[in-house]
């Protein structure tokens, strides 16, 4: 049995990836692997402008939680700087 995202989250998939594409430039990759930090302010400000930066616990628009699933799972598959956001944002949907 092939399980598929619906065409709507589908197409929300394919925007995320495009972004981490373009996001994710061989400059930012070898600053990652040199220096061992998970950490970028440009790529998570370019998050945040999409409105996806701990968009789960914004007071506006959320993304749903299929939408947050396939961002988490995008950003881990691209290997993206996201650890210090998933961090503050697993504490702080705690607090």
């Amino acid at each position: 049995m092939r399980m598929r995202l619906d065409p709507e989250l589908e197409r929300f998939q394919a925007e995320v990836r495009a972004h981490i594409s373009s996001a994710m430039t061989p400059e930012l990759e070898e600053k990652i692997y040199t220096t061992g930090v998970y950490h970028d302010a440009e790529f998570t400000a370019g998050l945040a402008e999409k409105g996806w930066y701990a968009a789960d616990l914004a007071d506006g628009e959320r993304l749903s939680p299929f939408q947050t699933q396939i961002l988490i799972a995008e950003l881990h598959r691209a290997d993206a700087p996201m650890y210090l956001g998933e961090t503050t944002r697993m504490v702080a949907s705690v607090v």
